[in-house]
């Protein structure tokens, strides 16, 4: 009010009519000032972020304003700025996906439920999940690292039989040179309980581990995996053609290995964890 009333009255006066001193009606325009350009610089900062990253949620955001860009901005006063502009990611809704059970011998149980995981290739998990095209649809087999969060191989097929799940189990078994001790853990696809797939496991001395049942959570961390796949990196959507759609997965998977922060990993990325180890 003062500012905009300078044109009819100086400062002193007005100052005078309110009650107030010349030296705080300054010194709150500095700060009031100060404040915007800081919120500007860290809605620039946001902007960079969430251009590489368009769906990081307000801790990762929060960690690279911090580490990344040298900010020092409390997480409350973030999450508000980023309230007030309309920041702030929508709502995700999970979407169901069917699984096609195998025969499971009762000798083969969730080896890992209660493991205490502390080093890489003592545990693998395994699953599909299925990308949509103008072309049709493929399917992605990927097993990761369940210590680094790493994903070790991947395969694409045009079909969801064991012999395309195998595949992908080959190619991380070229990626190691000791197996000693690894447990693979997966659900009751029928991929994995085929004899093809778990011929392959033993004859590697690999011990299998399956979910338990009805427990659809225990092999939460590759169904996350998949998760952000299709929301970080818009393969939630139809791709125009299953060539660009393997591209995107390559280049996506890439990048979540050695690019992309993972918050349960103290906000390191899961390539390099892994190779360090």
């Amino acid at each position: 009010m003062i500012k905009e009333n300078k044109v009819k009255a100086t400062v002193a006066d007005i100052c005078k009519h309110y009650g107030v001193s010349k030296s705080w009606y300054y010194k709150t325009i500095s700060t009031y000032e100060e404040r915007m350009e800081f919120e500007r610089k860290v809605l620039i900062a946001i902007m960079i972020i969430r251009a590489a990253y368009p769906f990081y949620g307000l801790r990762k955001v929060w960690h690279e304003i911090k580490e990344v860009h040298k900010i020092k901005i409390g997480r409350d006063r973030l999450h508000r700025l980023m309230r007030e502009h309309g920041l702030m990611l929508p709502r995700r809704y999970k979407v169901i996906r069917t699984t096609f059970p195998g025969i499971l011998a009762t000798s083969i149980e969730n080896k890992i439920k209660h493991l205490n995981i502390d080093g890489k290739n003592q545990v693998w998990v395994t699953d599909i999940t299925y990308i949509q095209t103008h072309e049709g649809v493929i399917y992605l087999n990927a097993i990761m690292d369940l210590w680094s969060r790493k994903i070790i191989a991947y395969y694409v097929s045009n079909d969801l039989k064991a012999v395309s799940s195998l595949k992908c189990l080959k190619k991380a078994l070229k990626t190691v040179d000791n197996i000693d001790g690894l447990i693979h853990h997966s659900d009751h696809g029928v991929q994995y309980c085929s004899n093809l797939y778990l011929d392959c496991l033993l004859a590697h001395g690999i011990e299998p581990s399956f979910t338990g049942e009805n427990h659809c959570y225990d092999n939460a961390n590759i169904e996350r995996f998949f998760n952000t796949l299709k929301y970080d990196y818009l393969l939630r959507v139809p791709v125009k053609s299953k060539a660009l759609a393997r591209e995107i997965i390559a280049n996506a998977i890439k990048d979540y290995n050695y690019g992309r922060i993972h918050e349960a990993l103290g906000y390191k990325k899961p390539g390099e964890v892994y190779d360090a180890a």
